[in-house]
């Protein structure tokens, strides 16, 4: 007997991991409870060693799953904070990981601020299969269109690719994140701010990725290519003052179908691209990039740098404000024109940091 129910996550204070997808899950459906069964894990949520992390906001809120499982699903997560606390092999962050079905479609991940997580440094604990990849957030599908638009990832840690993120799926959007004093401490690995492979398609449009570390390649950003029918997008971005080597900003490894690198500020890179044009090399000049604020100075060479053009380009900057102000837009996750009203830019991060201490 087929029975449809809705599986609703909101204002959830995590003190223990939450596995979305485990064998069996109680429910109450139609007024009684009934139980389900399940394919291997799809969706993992971590947990806050002091159990301060919480869910402000729905994670696959109004979901209805049946049985048998439907396949593919989607799943959003969105306005989740999770400030890392505490110490240890594992700490707090969000893996998503993959399935042999291929249960997930489509994954967002959206409007979100990652701060202080860590991945898995514990030799012990990553040969029972733990990851050290993804210091704060880790995705890994086989069969899904990947989105990571809008998010701030500060100071997370990994002892693996990508300090911050790591994402390895077919399809992947990357836009208006904001990426900053995260690091990777692996000389074998790569991608202090971002690891990414993307066997299909990529757009990395209009993040800034900034003072972050590797102890490998690719400080800021590292591109992994193992598709050779892969196409790769990088527009508009801001990738500049990170550390690593070779490509203290940029690493690129692999070739594709094409690899287009088009209208960014960089200044390290390693790696060849198939189109390289248009592109800065010269300091863009936050606001008060000590302070947190990565908002552009008005004298700044990224302003109205970029190319309207760019595919997959975003509506809004990171504070949700309009994007292409005055004609052109500019480069790096944040419009000039909106310094003056803008959230995530200005005071806000010096509050969220002393939040989270």
């Amino acid at each position: 007997e087929q029975q449809d129910f809705t599986l609703a996550l909101k204002n959830l204070l995590l003190a223990r991991p939450l596995v979305l997808g485990v064998a069996r899950v109680s429910v109450v459906a139609n007024g009684r409870q009934v139980m389900h069964t399940f394919p291997p894990p799809p969706l993992i949520i971590p947990y806050s060693r002091f159990s301060s992390t919480r869910l402000e906001a729905a994670a696959l809120a109004g979901r209805t799953f049946s049985r048998p499982f439907p396949a593919p699903f989607d799943a959003a997560l969105t306005a989740l904070s999770l400030p890392g606390s505490g110490s240890g092999p594992l700490g707090p962050r969000l893996s998503v990981e993959m399935d042999a079905a291929g249960l997930i479609g489509a994954l967002a991940i959206t409007g979100n601020d990652f701060v202080g997580n860590s991945a898995s440094s514990d030799a012990t604990a990553v040969s029972a299969g733990a990851v050290s990849s993804g210091g704060a957030v880790y995705v890994n599908l086989a069969a899904a269109t990947v989105t990571i638009q809008a998010n701030t990832f500060e100071l997370n840690t990994a002892n693996g690719d990508g300090g911050a993120l790591y994402v390895s799926a077919p399809s992947v959007t990357i836009s208006d994140n904001l990426v900053t004093g995260n690091k990777q401490t692996s000389s074998s690995s790569t991608g202090g701010g971002v690891w990414v492979d993307a066997s299909s398609e990529l757009f990395f449009i209009n993040n800034t990725i900034t003072a972050n570390t590797s102890a490998g390649g690719g400080g800021g950003v590292a591109f992994q290519v193992d598709n050779l029918g892969a196409v790769l997008n990088v527009f508009n971005n801001i990738i500049w003052g990170n550390s690593g080597n070779p490509g203290a900003d940029v690493w690129l490894a692999g070739t594709g179908e094409e690899r287009i690198f088009s209208y960014n500020d960089d200044n390290s890179i390693f790696g060849v691209w198939d189109l390289f044009e248009n592109n800065l090399d010269i300091n863009p000049q936050f606001v008060a990039p000590a302070n947190g604020n990565y908002q552009l100075q008005s004298g700044s060479p990224c302003i109205n740098a970029g190319t309207n053009g760019a595919p997959s380009l975003p509506l809004t900057d990171l504070d949700g404000n309009p994007r292409i102000v005055g004609g052109t837009i500019d480069l790096g996750c944040f419009e000039h024109a909106n310094k003056a009203v803008g959230l995530r830019g200005g005071q806000r991060r010096g509050q969220f940091h002393e939040s989270v201490r």
